[in-house]
C-alpha cells in the first residue's frame, strides 16, 4: 500500500497508519524499499493556528532541570517580564535571525556609541585608572553618564545589550551605573540573568551573581539557583558540591529547584553516589519526592543508561503529573524505548498522549505488553516529534518524516529549530540535499546570507525550499546550522563547510560544542592524523567553548584505530600481547595507550607518548578534570575495546566492563560487542556466542554488528558453513543484513577455495542491498567483489579523495576556520581576563 501524505492521514484515526509505518521503519527489511515524496508534497500551517498555539518553553528559572529536555530543542522562550519590551517576535528572513534584535528606546547617543563608550571606559591602560573615573573624562560621555545614573534607564540598556553580540557589555553597564551612585535592586540582576541563560551565555552568568554580591552585599535564592544551573550547563561539577555551602554562607535556604538541579547535574556527570546524597538531603529538607523529581530522574538518566526501575517509577507518577511533567516523562521513556530498539515499548508509550497512536493501556502487540492506568493523556510537543524525525532521517524515509510532521500539524503543535534541523537530516538521507540547502535559504535573507555561497553548497539554482513547510516565525538557530554543516561536509567536503562557519557571523549566531565536535568527526574519519586534530582542537578553545567529553571520544576513537592498524599490518588477529616479545617493551609504551592512576574522565586509558600525543591532549584532559567530569558509556566501551581487541586481554576488558557496572553504568551493544570482538579474535567463538546471549538475556537486542563478528569469527577459523548458519540465524532473528555481513559471510566462502559457491551466493544476496548489474552478469568473482565493495565506499558517510591531497586540503581549510573561530570568539570578547579584571568582582 503505498504511503501518501495528501490522503492517507486524513482518514487514518489517530494516525494508525503512522504507528505501522513507524513499526516497520525501525526494522525494516534491505530488499523493501519505499519511494521518496515528491516536490508537490506541502505540509501547510494556518497563520492563525500558529499564533494560537505557538507556546514558548522558557528558560526561567521557575522551569526544573528535567524542562530542559524540551527547551534544548525548542525555540528560545520569551524573555523575563522586566526585559520583555526588548525583544521582538522573531521573523524568518533577518540578517540576525538567531539573536533578537534591540528594541529602540529614547536616549541622547545611539546604541553604537553607548556601546563603543563602555568599551573605551575599560580599555586597558598603563595607568589602571578605574573605569568610571576614565568615562568621566570622556567629553562625549556626558549623555551616557547621564542615562547611567538613572537605575531604570540602566538596567534596560544592561537588557538590551545583553542581546547583542557583545553580552558582556550588560554586565560592566551595570558595574559602571553602581559605581555612579545607581542602587539596583536584585531584580535587575535575576532579569540579566535570565537573559543571559536564555541566550546560552552560561558562562556570564556567575559574573551577574558575583557583580550583584558585591554591589548589595546579599544575594538571594533566585540568583543562587540561577548560579547552580549554570553550572550544570557548564559541566562545572567539581564547584556544584558547593552549592550548598554557598546557600549556608548568605544564610538562605535551598528550595527544590536547587535540588532539583544538583541531582541533575550529578546524574548528568553520571555521579549516581551524588546524586542520591542529595536526592536524600532534599526530603530530609522538607521536599519529598513527587512527580516533578521522577520527571527529572526519567529525563536525565538516560546518561547512565536505561533502568527498569527508573521507568517503572515514572510511569507509577504519571496519574498524579502535571500536562508538562507527563509530557516530560514520557518523551523520555519514548527515548529510551528508541535507543533499545524496543518497537512495541515506543508505541505503547505514544498511545499515552493526546492523539496518540491507540487507546491508551493497549499495545500494538496483541497485549502481550500493557501500561497501567496513568491517568489523562499528555500533550504532545515538538520534541516528541523532533524524535521521531530524527528516527526516521536515520532511514532516509522523507515519505514517513511528512506524515510526521502533518501530524505535528493536526495536533497544533508548532514546530521550532529542532524540527528544522531534524528535517535537513531527513532531507539529506533521503537523497534531497538541494531541498535540505534550500529549506534553510528560505529562513534566510538574501542580503545577510549569499546566494552564491548556498548553490556552492549543492543548492539548485531555481528550486523550491518549500516555504509551505513551516510557519513564518520559525527563525533559524544554531541546531539548524549544525545540521546543515553535518550536511554540507558530508556531501561537499571541509572547503565548503566552511561556508557555513561563514553563515553563523553573518546570522548573528556562535558556534557550540557540537559545531566543534562535528568538524572533528570529519577529520578524523577522513584519516587526519590525530595529532593535526589535537592541534585544531586546542586553538579553538575559549571560556565560551570548553573541551567536552564528546572530544575525547572522537579523539580516542581515532587513536584506538591507529593501534589497531599498526597491529592489523602485523596480522589480522594481532595483539599487543601477540606481538609484545617483537618489540623493545619501551617501543610498545610510546605505540600504545597504557593504563592511566584515574578512571576519569578517560576510563583509565592513558594516551600514548609518541608524536607528542600526550602533550596535546593534556590541555582538554586538564580542563575535564578541573571540572571533575566523569567517564560516560562511551568512554567505557573505548576501554573495553582496547582492552579485548588491542591488548588482547579478556580478562582486563571483563574487569572493566564490571568497574563501569560498578558506576551504575548499564552497557548497552557496543559494550557486549567489543567483548565479542576480543572472544573471536582469540578464536573462543563460543565465548563469543555467550557473550551475545547475556547481552540478549538482558534486554539488549543483538545487533548486525554483532551477528557479523561471529560471521568473521568464523571465516578466520576456515569454517565457512558455520558462518553461513550464523547469517541465516541472523536474517532469521529479524536483523536485516548490511554490506559488511554478507561481505563477510562472501568472503568466509573465498577465503576456503570455494569461490564457485561465493560467487552464487554473492549474486543471490546482492538484491538486499541493490538491484544487481546488469553488466556483472557471468563476470569474475574479483570484479563482482569489487563492485560489490564499491556500493559501500559511494555510502560512506563522508568523501574521500586521495588520502594525501585530502590531507593537504583539510590542513588549509583548517587553518582558515581556526582564524575565522578566532574572529568570532574575539567579537563574542570572553577571555576569562576580561569577564573577571574588567568588572573588578
Amino acid at each position: 500500500m503505498p504511503w501518501r501524505v495528501g490522503q492517507g492521514v486524513r482518514h487514518l484515526h489517530h494516525v494508525q497508519g503512522l504507528a505501522l509505518a513507524f513499526h516497520h521503519a525501525l526494522r525494516l527489511p534491505a530488499f523493501w524499499t519505499v519511494g521518496h515524496s515528491h516536490q508537490s508534497i506541502r505540509v501547510r500551517w494556518p497563520s492563525t493556528t500558529a499564533a494560537s498555539t505557538h507556546r514558548h518553553h522558557s528558560a526561567k528559572p521557575s522551569d526544573g532541570p528535567q524542562d530542559q529536555v524540551r527547551s534544548r530543542t525548542s525555540d528560545a522562550a520569551k524573555p523575563h517580564a522586566s526585559g520583555s519590551r526588548l525583544r521582538a517576535s522573531p521573523k524568518r528572513k533577518s540578517s540576525s535571525a538567531g539573536r533578537p534584535p534591540p528594541a529602540q528606546f529614547p536616549a541622547p547617543l545611539p546604541l553604537e556609541e553607548f556601546a563603543s563608550l563602555i568599551d573605551a571606559a575599560f580599555y586597558r591602560s598603563p595607568e589602571k585608572e578605574p573605569s568610571v573615573e576614565r568615562l568621566k573624562k570622556n567629553p562625549r560621555a556626558s549623555g551616557l553618564l547621564e542615562f547611567l545614573r538613572d537605575r531604570d534607564k540602566a538596567k534596560e540598556l544592561a537588557l538590551i545589550l545583553a542581546t547583542t553580540r557583545h553580552p558582556l557589555r550588560s554586565l560592566r553597564v551595570l558595574s559602571l551605573a553602581r559605581q555612579l551612585g545607581c542602587a539596583f535592586k536584585q531584580n535587575a540582576y535575576e532579569s540579566l540573568a535570565h537573559q543571559l541563560a536564555e541566550l546560552q551565555h552560561w558562562h556570564l552568568v556567575p559574573s551577574v551573581i558575583k557583580l550583584g554580591r558585591r554591589d548589595t552585599n546579599r544575594t538571594t535564592v533566585r540568583l543562587l539557583n540561577w548560579y547552580t544551573r549554570a553550572l550544570v550547563e557548564g559541566q562545572s561539577f567539581k564547584e556544584l558540591v558547593d552549592v550548598p555551602l554557598i546557600f549556608k554562607e548568605e544564610g538562605l535556604r535551598p528550595d527544590r529547584r536547587t535540588y532539583h538541579w544538583l541531582i541533575s547535574g550529578f546524574l548528568r556527570n553520571r555521579d549516581l553516589t551524588m546524586a542520591k546524597r542529595f536526592l536524600t538531603e532534599m526530603q530530609a529538607a522538607g521536599f519529598p519526592v513527587d512527580s516533578s523529581t521522577h520527571a527529572l530522574i526519567a529525563s536525565v538518566y538516560r546518561a547512565l543508561g536505561p533502568d527498569e526501575t527508573v521507568r517503572n517509577r515514572a510511569l507509577l507518577a504519571l496519574p498524579g503529573a502535571d500536562e508538562r511533567n507527563r509530557t516530560i516523562i514520557l518523551n523520555s521513556l519514548i527515548h529510551m524505548s528508541i535507543e533499545m530498539r524496543d518497537v512495541q515499548g515506543a508505541l505503547r508509550y505514544l498511545s499515552l498522549f493526546k492523539g496518540g497512536l491507540s487507546e491508551p493501556g493497549q499495545s500494538q502487540d496483541g497485549g502481550a505488553h500493557t501500561i497501567p492506568d496513568v491517568g489523562e493523556p499528555a500533550p504532545l510537543d515538538s520534541a516528541t516529534f523532533t524524535m521521531l524525525l530524527n528516527h526516521f532521517a536515520n532511514d532516509g524515509n522523507l515519505e514517513r518524516a511528512m506524515q510526521v510532521l502533518q501530524w505535528m500539524h493536526n495536533m497544533n503543535v508548532p514546530p521550532d529549530s529542532g524540527v528544522v534541523a531534524a528535517l535537513i537530516r531527513v532531507y539529506h538521507a533521503a537523497g534531497q540535499t538541494s531541498t535540505a540547502i534550500a529549506l534553510v535559504a528560505d529562513m534566510c535573507d538574501e542580503s545577510a546570507v549569499p546566494r552564491a555561497d548556498l548553490h556552492h553548497m549543492g543548492m539548485i539554482p531555481g528550486i523550491q525550499g518549500r516555504p509551505a513547510l513551516l510557519p513564518q516565525w520559525v527563525s533559524i538557530k544554531t541546531p539548524v546550522l549544525n545540521a546543515l554543516l553535518e550536511v554540507v561536509l558530508e556531501s561537499r567536503g571541509m572547503n565548503v563547510g566552511l561556508l557555513v562557519l561563514r553563515m553563523f557571523r553573518r546570522l548573528n549566531l556562535w558556534p557550540d560544542e557540537y559545531t566543534l565536535e562535528i568538524f572533528v568527526q570529519y577529520l578524523v574519519y577522513s584519516k587526519i592524523r590525530p595529532r593535526e586534530v589535537m592541534r585544531f582542537l586546542t586553538r579553538l578553545y575559549s571560556r565560551r567553548l570548553t573541551p567536552s567529553l564528546r572530544h575525547l571520544h572522537t579523539l580516542m576513537k581515532a587513536l584506538i584505530f591507529e593501534e589497531r592498524q599498526w597491529l592489523r599490518r602485523r596480522g589480522t588477529t594481532a595483539t599487543i600481547a601477540s606481538v609484545a616479545d617483537q618489540y623493545p617493551a619501551s617501543k610498545m609504551e610510546r605505540i600504545f595507550s597504557g593504563v592511566a592512576q584515574d578512571a576519569d574522565p578517560s576510563a583509565g586509558l592513558e594516551i600514548p607518548l609518541k608524536l607528542s600525543y600526550r602533550a596535546l591532549i593534556r590541555p582538554l584532559l586538564r580542563s575535564l578534570l578541573a571540572r571533575g567530569i566523569r567517564s560516560d558509556r562511551a568512554t567505557w566501551a573505548q576501554r573495553i575495546e582496547h582492552d579485548a581487541v588491542v591488548k588482547g586481554n579478556l580478562e582486563m576488558a571483563k574487569q572493566s566492563f564490571e568497574d563501569m557496572i560498578s558506576r551504575g553504568l548499564h552497557p548497552n551493544a557496543y559494550h557486549y560487542a567489543a567483548l565479542m570482538e576480543g572472544y573471536t579474535q582469540a578464536g573462543d567463538i563460543q565465548g563469543a556466542i555467550e557473550t551475545m546471549e547475556t547481552a540478549a538475556a538482558a534486554g539488549i537486542k543483538p545487533t548486525v554488528y554483532m551477528h557479523t563478528i561471529l560471521i568473521v569469527g568464523y571465516a578466520r577459523l576456515g569454517k565457512p558453513r558455520e558462518a553461513l548458519l550464523a547469517f541465516e540465524r541472523m536474517y532469521n532473528s529479524g536483523v536485516d543484513p548490511d554490506i559488511p555481513a554478507i561481505h563477510s559471510v562472501v568472503w568466509a566462502y573465498a577465503a576456503a577455495g570455494e569461490v564457485n559457491i561465493a560467487s552464487r551466493m554473492l549474486v543471490e544476496v546482492w538484491p538486499v542491498i541493490a538491484p544487481f548489474p546488469r553488466q556483472l552478469h557471468g563476470a569474475s568473482f574479483d570484479k563482482m567483489l569489487q563492485a560489490f565493495e564499491n556500493i559501500a565506499n559511494a555510502r560512506k558517510k563522508y568523501r574521500r579523495r586521495g588520502e594525501a591531497s585530502l590531507q593537504l586540503s583539510a590542513r588549509r581549510t583548517m587553518h582558515r576556520i581556526i582564524l575565522l573561530w578566532k574572529q568570532l570568539d574575539m567579537e563574542c570578547a570572553q577571555s576569562p581576563e576580561t569577564i573577571d579584571t574588567s568588572l573588578e568582582v
